[in-house]
């Protein structure tokens, strides 16, 4: 029967894999019963088991079909698909009734499968093609589609869908997923998918047609193809580039402010929309136009307000590509991700830069600043500071916050100044006091960046805090303010942000609510979707690590791709209840200036077409059109440049008679009846040059043509029109060897390259023949023995053309066009010029030298690259002093009004780095070194999208020939707080030292200058070495100047300086002299395992951290410094030393924060051959503390705080918006 025949399919395609079971069908119908090949071999009797389970339903057209309906785009249509049964009868495979979809019948295969080998129980859902192949012989019938399966649950954030595309065919009729649910989910009574028995599946299906299949291809995104946001919802997501999902969801956020969008749209750019159509109506339809080449950069402004438009007007999702580029940023910016709220502080202070002098110059602080008061009052005298500063955003703790308000009072806690922190009041001294913060104002849209991302000093990296923290729709912030009047100041959920992922990278999306009503939205890229309030807010708390287990979900017990708790709000957008109306009213159309209304619209007429263009590429060919008015224009090597040229694009099926007509009414200088087509082609010597005339029937199709092969010209068919003229032969009475020869002219006075003119000659033609005709035609006032030929052979090469050749007897004859010592063709380019300049320095070979190897190089000023920079073609075997002079010419040509003359011999060039800026070291200067060697270093570790051949410069205040028998060190000074780097010119000699210290000495007021200094070798932190001022040590002083090792160190008065104290003297000092000797300081701090070891050494013996413990790991750091001290001073004496000098280095604040430690809190230690040992016995003297021994130096142990910063510096860039 029927039914068991279906029942029959039914158990064969639960135990085969799908080819083998259309494969056993297949043999069933054509009456062939040989046994399925299957890999697992399954007993008789579970088929029949499964067969009499199944007999009291109906596997086929089982349960009923709502749909299909079609809500939004015209082409997606959705289908509920009630299945009953699926607990009560324990269903193995069930198919839905037949429904139809874009004139193609569809139904859904559902299986139940269990898996003997590892007893997973699943549900697959396939999408089947079948109801179509039944009711059509066509074996060539496809349909591409893409389709989602979803299974719904009463909670929407529980429902489980996939979507995929698939190109059905006789051969691949279903398809689907073999996992849509894990069975244990789907059957869980309290799961949410089986009410009353009953199982809902969503099926949503769109047809491609095959214009929108080319543009799939290009943009495989299914959910994108499958729902329609704008119809959907009413809004347009934004395109991600690579990495800019952050600024996507900054830009939804405050594109849903209509209070910014006004102000933005007010900003003045009408100078900037003076667009004209690129396609005019009277202009020919085949006509390419190229975009025109503007290089002034569009304003952030102008770029903002069309992102703004179109997320308003458009129907699809919306690129930010002229946005960023009017940053400023380039690819490799679009693919580096940042942090949102970083983002938000610098687009807001740029628009707020930009919008002053405008009618909207106050329009960014109105929305966005509030006022913040921090107070120190004094507790026992009448003395109180108090300074107001603005905010536009506040970083609020997670940590130890359990929610908002908590971390808003913790924001605002008091805290008492005393003890040793205590506060330095003017007039006062030190006095107990109270220090605070209250807020004066806060502004009617207020973002809340939660400072989610910390550093952590044990794991030495930065981490992402998931805690739990929660925030409500609505919130009183009078508790926080300055003066309470007892009136609310209630506030308004608007915007959630959320980072999903962890430090090393993620994924950002926001849920935004526009008028603070109940509907919820979700901005994910290109995906707008409604959502729910449990959705944006309860979903996005965060939550403890031990709360749910690792990769389960907040809202349930399912495993999600990503775990719930990585996915947590970052940024948290309020609005003022009682400035809703006013900052969020709803723009009108009169919001929106005319002049960008009409340049936004003439932009996406232009992109329609742009796109229409590219789908139908295919069936089109480009033709690059040269005429003998672009020939008269070009003055390079080879025919022309064929990106400046006519560009046509027509379809391949266009005739021969078509062409040439829509080449007269594209051409104004082609207009005659009669004219000639030569086909060009690419030769092996990286020319093109033109091969034969086009000979065909006006009827031939243009892809049938010789040389119009789109395949053999990737960047387009290149084509010569030649204009015939009177007495010009026809193309049909040409011989086959006929060459179509081109002269140029070289005037060496001029210092120009010209076409001239070409001509036909005939395979016998002799070149002296040639170029006498030549010059009959083309230069009729110079004589044939007053020019000297070259043939054009390559871009950089021309060979002189000799008018008389020996044959092969030893005679002399003329040479004929076709002869092989020549081997001139059609094509060949003949160049003309005066033979007296033959073999000078304006032989036109050397021109064509320059031409080969000119390169446009940016010169940027190594200090103010933006301001100062020019553009120039500079030959690349120039060298290093050739370049530096034509540099200084291009400054004087600006410079002779005012300012120094740059000199050429004063200054030294810099590469440009992958990182896009200029190396921290200059290019060194050789004897042999080329421009081109500096370019191909800049760009040997290019990433994608930095810009290449850029040279910086720096001018300098010495010259070249002072290095002969000087040499410049560069030095860092290290003395009473004032640390810069400076360079000086000294003798290479023993006086290097001294007039070293000398130039250090200049740097300070003479009354705050050290006592002593002196010239150090240090690395990481330690002083290696002290040069003495009686040794020649200059090339080891250059080495260490290069590698940034070189510092001056100073010792004031207050840490034991003596005046005239020997610059050597920590190899020779005498420990009992009067002078003392120098003993070395540095910064240091110890790793996490041996803190840990120390402070359990102090809490169990209560003695010094050195006992019965391991040595301890350190790491010094920072700048080290000297202090001068005598045997018969004290431990007590050196620690005072010690910090007095660490205070003028550091220059601590008073009012520092109290959790710091202080410089006197910090603990010394001392560093020798024995172990290192804390100095904590203030009474002994030095001697008796071993601290007189030569090898040992002291150490102060506290934390680097900078460490971690440091090293970010270097790895991640900060996010800059620079023009």
């Amino acid at each position: 029967t029927r039914q068991g025949l279906g029942l029959y399919e039914c158990s064969l395609q639960c135990v085969l894999a799908p080819a083998q079971y259309r494969k056993v069908m297949a043999n069933q119908r054509n009456g062939c019963h040989e046994p399925p090949e299957s890999e697992e071999n399954v007993p008789q009797d579970a088929t029949m088991q499964d067969t009499e389970e199944h007999e009291e339903i109906n596997t086929e057209n089982h349960g009923t079909l709502e749909g299909p309906v079609c809500k939004g785009h015209p082409d997606i249509f959705t289908v509920i698909w009630k299945v009953p049964g699926v607990v009560r009868h324990n269903i193995s495979k069930v198919n839905s009734p037949t429904f139809e979809i874009s004139n193609v019948k569809w139904n859904v295969l559902l299986q139940l499968k269990e898996e003997h080998e590892d007893r997973i129980n699943r549900l697959g859902a396939f999408l089947d093609y079948g109801p179509t192949i039944h009711n059509n012989d066509n074996p060539e019938m496809k349909v591409e589609a893409v389709f989602e399966l979803e299974a719904e649950n009463k909670d929407p954030l529980q429902s489980e869908s996939r979507a995929l595309f698939h190109s059905f065919t006789r051969e691949s009729a279903d398809w689907g997923f073999r996992e849509l649910i894990k069975k244990d989910f789907l059957l869980d009574p309290n799961g949410g998918f089986v009410t009353n028995d009953t199982l809902t599946i969503k099926i949503t299906v769109r047809v491609l047609r095959e214009i929108e299949l080319r543009e799939y291809n290009m943009r495989k995104q299914t959910e994108v193809w499958l729902h329609d946001p704008k119809t959907d919802t009413g809004f347009v997501g934004l395109k991600n580039q690579g990495a800019t999902c952050y600024m996507n969801s900054l830009l939804q956020s405050l594109y849903h402010v209509p209070a910014l969008q006004r102000a933005v749209y007010r900003m003045p750019t009408e100078k900037e929309t003076s667009v004209k159509r690129q396609r005019s109506a009277s202009q020919h339809p085949a006509i390419i136009t190229r975009p025109e080449n503007n290089n002034a950069q569009e304003s952030v402004a102008l770029a903002l307000q069309r992102v703004f438009y179109h997320l308003q007007h458009a129907s699809k999702s919306v690129g930010t590509k002229s946005l960023t580029k009017s940053f400023g940023w380039d690819a490799l910016d679009a693919f580096t991700q940042h942090d949102v709220q970083e983002l938000d502080r610098v687009l807001c202070d740029n628009l707020e830069e930009k919008m002053k002098g405008t009618p909207v110059e106050n329009e960014v602080p109105r929305l966005f600043r509030g006022k913040l008061k921090n107070f120190v009052k004094c507790v026992n005298v009448n003395f109180s500071s108090e300074r107001i500063e603005d905010f536009y955003d506040l970083s609020l703790n997670v940590r130890g916050c359990k929610n908002l308000k908590e971390s808003l009072e913790k924001y605002v806690e008091k805290e008492n100044l005393d003890g040793d922190n205590k506060y330095m009041a003017d007039g006062h001294g030190l006095q107990d006091a109270v220090k605070g913060c209250t807020f004066s104002s806060f502004p009617p849209v207020l973002h809340l960046h939660l400072k989610r991302f910390e550093y952590d000093p044990l794991r030495d990296a930065n981490v992402k805090i998931n805690d739990r923290f929660e925030f409500d729709e609505t919130i009183d912030l009078a508790p926080y303010m300055e003066e309470s009047t007892g009136v609310p100041e209630i506030y308004q959920l608007h915007s959630v942000l959320v980072h999903s992922g962890d430090v090393h990278g993620g994924h950002y999306y926001a849920y935004i609510r526009p008028d603070c009503s109940d509907k919820w939205f979700k901005f994910n890229d290109e995906n707008v979707k409604s959502s729910t309030r449990d959705e944006a807010m309860e979903a996005n708390f965060g939550c403890d690590d031990d709360s749910v287990p690792s990769g389960q979900s907040l809202m349930g017990q399912r495993n999600r791709i990503v775990p719930r708790h990585f996915s947590n709000a970052y940024m948290i957008v309020y609005v003022k209840q009682e400035a809703v109306s006013d900052v969020l009213r709803p723009l009108d159309t009169h919001d929106i200036p005319t002049h960008l209304r009409d340049r936004f619209k003439i932009e996406e007429e232009e992109e329609e077409l742009r796109r229409k263009d590219k789908l139908e590429a295919h069936l089109k060919m480009t033709l690059k059109v040269a005429t003998w008015n672009h020939l008269l224009q070009y003055h390079d090597s080879d025919l022309h440049d064929w990106q400046n040229v006519l560009m046509l694009q027509v379809n391949k099926t266009m005739t021969f008679d078509q062409l040439k007509k829509t080449i007269r009414e594209t051409t104004a200088d082609v207009q005659a009846e009669d004219l000639r087509i030569w086909a060009c082609c690419k030769r092996k010597n990286e020319t093109v040059r033109t091969q034969e005339p086009t000979r065909a029937s006006g009827d031939t199709q243009l892809q049938e043509l010789r040389g119009f092969s789109p395949n053999n010209n990737s960047d387009g068919v290149k084509i010569y029109v030649e204009h015939l003229q009177p007495g010009d032969k026809p193309t049909d009475t040409l011989e086959e060897k006929d060459a179509l020869i081109f002269f140029k002219y070289w005037n060496p006075e001029e210092q120009s390259l010209k076409h001239i003119g070409h001509h036909i000659f005939k395979p016998t033609t002799r070149v002296r023949a040639m170029v006498e005709e030549a010059c009959s035609r083309f230069l009729p006032d110079m004589q044939l023995n007053e020019i000297d030929a070259f043939e054009e052979l390559k871009p950089d090469k021309v060979e002189n053309l000799m008018y008389i050749v020996a044959d092969d007897r030893g005679n002399e004859r003329d040479a004929q066009l076709q002869d092989k010592q020549v081997e001139l063709q059609s094509g060949d380019i003949i160049v003309m010029q005066p033979a007296s300049v033959t073999g000078t320095s304006k032989c036109v070979k050397d021109h064509y030298d320059y031409l080969y190897n000119k390169v446009l190089v940016s010169f940027r000023a190594r200090a103010t690259p933006e301001k100062e920079s020019f553009e120039m073609y500079m030959h690349q075997n120039f060298q290093y002093s050739q370049v530096c002079e034509k540099i200084a010419e291009k400054i004087n040509e600006v410079r002779v009004a005012a300012g120094p003359l740059a000199d050429g011999k004063k200054m030294q060039l810099i590469r440009h780095s992958h990182k896009d800026g200029p190396y921290s070291l200059p290019a060194e200067r050789k004897a042999d070194w080329q421009l081109r060697d500096l370019l191909n270093m800049s760009n040997m570790s290019y990433g994608y999208g930095v810009e290449k051949n850029i040279v910086y410069y720096e001018e300098l205040w010495y010259s070249v020939e002072d290095l002969e028998t000087q040499m410049i060190l560069r030095y860092k000074i290290i003395c009473g707080g004032k640390i810069g780097s400076h360079e000086v010119l000294v003798s290479k000699g023993a006086t290097a030292v001294t007039e070293t210290l000398d130039n250090a000495r200049a740097n300070f007021p003479q009354k705050e200058a050290p006592a002593e200094l002196f010239l150090c070798h240090v690395r990481q932190g330690k002083i290696l070495r002290c040069f003495g001022d009686d040794e020649d040590n200059h090339e080891e002083l250059m080495r260490l100047s290069g590698n940034a090792q070189l510092v001056v160190i100073g010792i004031s008065a207050k840490a034991g300086g003596v005046a005239g104290g020997y610059p050597g003297g920590y190899d020779v000092a005498e420990p009992h002299s009067c002078k003392g000797w120098l003993l070395k300081v540095t910064h240091f701090e110890m790793d996490a395992k041996s803190m840990r070891e120390r402070n359990n050494a102090q809490a169990n013996t209560n003695q010094s951290s050195q006992s019965n413990q391991s040595t301890p790991s350190v790491r010094h750091y920072g700048n080290p410094l000297y202090v001068r001290v005598t045997a018969q001073e004290t431990v007590a004496d050196l620690k005072r030393k010690v910090r007095e000098a660490l205070e003028e280095q550091c220059k601590k604040s008073k009012d520092a924060e109290s959790n710091e430690p202080t410089i006197s809190e910090w603990a010394m230690y001392l560093f020798s051959n024995t172990p290192m040992e804390e100095l904590i016995d203030d009474e002994k003297n030095l001697d008796d503390a071993k601290v007189t021994d030569m090898d040992c130096h002291v150490g102060v142990e506290h934390p680097d705080k900078y460490r971690y910063a440091t090293t970010m510096r270097t790895v991640e860039k900060s996010i800059k918006i620079s023009r």
